[in-house]
């Protein structure tokens, strides 16, 4: 709940492990990216059939003249790359009535432009056109229809839908395996983003068991997407506890992906973001705050200022900033993180909310509690249900009202939130330290000392056990103990 990471992996994502899409490039570079990635590399591979050829050229004809004198000497910046994807778009259904397989391709290629600037509404709409036009013309499991559906699996993560794309990447993985079979490296790949909604969808266990046989094939054909499913398990395995396992694949995918792609890479920043998150889970803040500025100088320097890698990055260095007491730095930096947030994922988006209690944490720690209070209400209210998320947000609410003095507003926001958490949270695991502290706190308000120091000895206890007795977490622990006990 309290990180958010990128997956470098064909623009997949799951929980914590968000690969975010570039926005804010050039028409030219919005262009490169269609021709690359859009529609020779995914239309014309592994298809030698005249028709199919045929089909691959349309599709890149029609996207090439989207693109056609969009960056006019005299006004270069006259064009921007949404005004063209959205011209292109209205036209699409026009220009290709007469060919269906054509506008399929269209469709997912402009869909998958749209998804790359963040823009998930349209994005989902022509991805969504794309797979049932394909399932139209081809009766029973094909090619086409796969990767459409697989397209619409990815862009359904990223958007925050994580029921709609489990079902949909299950649809992808299944149809893959029909086609191709369970060993060719689409079916792994289409697995991979099976596994990556599974994930996002709150089980670890389940996505582990069915992104291991896609790695090992994506690992013995050395498939460009090995890295990103490397880093994939690497926070499966962080999820689960094995942080030492966790960091070492996660530094083997840094590894495959500066090697494949080069340091400077977007791809490559989305992986050393990832080894942050565990570097920082294991207490290495050190470690993870040199990543996270890497992390962020790069994006600052190749991408808009407003684009959701600045927010991811400059969330996860904030976080460390917390973890330091560093409470005056971290809160500009989450500031940005809403702001982008709200613009570019919207106000249901769970990183929006988690955004603000993040905010909120921060102003706490600067004794800013009218703000601080604030921050926590945007957060609450961001949440449909009362799920996990939400009871965070309500534990952090607790804490705002101890620190105000309010104890009966405290234990009315805590109640709910520990009924929740109880249910999902074992005995000996770290995140129960937490509840533990804010449980003691509220044993003090009401001025049960005794079953305060009781609790607080828990808290301190399991941290160690858990952590370690050096952990900022163990720290935290203890920081609460003596504040409170004096």
């Amino acid at each position: 709940t309290m990180g958010r990471g990128r997956l470098a992996d064909a623009r997949t994502t799951a929980a914590r492990f968000v690969r975010r899409n570039r926005t804010g490039v050039g028409v030219a570079a919005v262009l490169a990216l269609a021709l690359a990635g859009g529609v020779a590399g995914t239309l014309v591979q592994a298809r030698a059939a005249r028709a199919e050829a045929a089909r691959a050229n349309a599709t890149r004809d029609f996207v090439v003249g989207v693109f056609e004198g969009a960056d006019p000497s005299e006004d270069a910046g006259a064009v921007t790359a949404r005004q063209l994807l959205d011209d292109a778009a209205e036209n699409v259904a026009r220009d290709l009535a007469s060919q269906p397989d054509v506008q399929a391709d269209v469709e997912r290629t402009l869909g998958s432009l749209y998804a790359r600037l963040t823009l998930y509404e349209p994005a989902l709409a022509l991805l969504r056109a794309s797979a049932e036009r394909e399932a139209r013309l081809h009766a029973g499991p094909h090619p086409h229809t796969a990767e459409a559906l697989g397209r619409l699996a990815g862009t359904l993560i990223e958007a925050g839908q994580g029921d709609a794309a489990e079902a949909t990447a299950r649809r992808s993985a299944a149809m893959w395996t029909a086609v191709a079979g369970p060993d060719d490296v689409r079916t792994a790949e289409a697995t991979a983003m099976y596994a990556s909604a599974v994930e996002w969808n709150g089980d670890a266990v389940a996505s582990e068991r069915i992104l291991r046989p896609a790695l090992a094939v994506l690992r013995r054909d050395r498939a460009p997407t090995r890295p990103g499913s490397v880093s994939r398990l690497a926070t499966l395995r962080q999820t689960q506890g094995d942080l030492v396992g966790a960091e070492r694949l996660a530094r083997e995918a840094v590894a495959l992906g500066t090697a494949m792609d080069g340091a400077d890479h977007l791809d490559t920043g989305a992986l050393l973001n990832n080894l942050g998150l565990i570097l920082r889970d294991r207490g290495d803040l050190d470690g993870a705050e040199r990543a996270f500025r890497r992390v962020l100088a790069l994006d600052l320097a190749r991408l808009d200022s407003g684009h959701v890698y600045v927010a991811t990055a400059s969330s996860n260095l904030a976080y460390v900033f917390l973890a330091q007491q560093r409470y005056r730095e971290a809160e500009p930096l989450f500031r940005r993180v809403v702001a982008i947030d709200r613009a570019r994922l919207g106000e249901r988006h769970p990183y929006t909310a988690l955004a603000f209690r993040h905010l909120a944490e921060s102003l706490r720690g600067q004794g800013r509690l009218a703000e601080a209070e604030a921050a926590i209400r945007a957060s609450a209210e961001r949440y449909d249900t009362y799920d996990r998320g939400a009871a965070w947000t309500g534990v952090e609410g607790a804490r705002i009202a101890l620190a105000r003095g309010d104890a009966a507003t405290a234990a009315r926001l805590f109640a709910p939130a520990q009924a929740v958490l109880d249910a999902q949270i074992g005995p000996e695991d770290g995140f129960r330290v937490s509840l533990l502290s804010v449980q003691a706190l509220l044993k003090s308000a009401s001025g049960d000392r005794a079953g305060a120091r009781r609790l607080h000895s828990r808290a301190v206890a399991l941290a160690r056990s858990v952590y370690g007795p050096d952990h900022f977490r163990t720290r935290a622990a203890e920081r609460a103990r003596d504040a409170d006990l004096g």
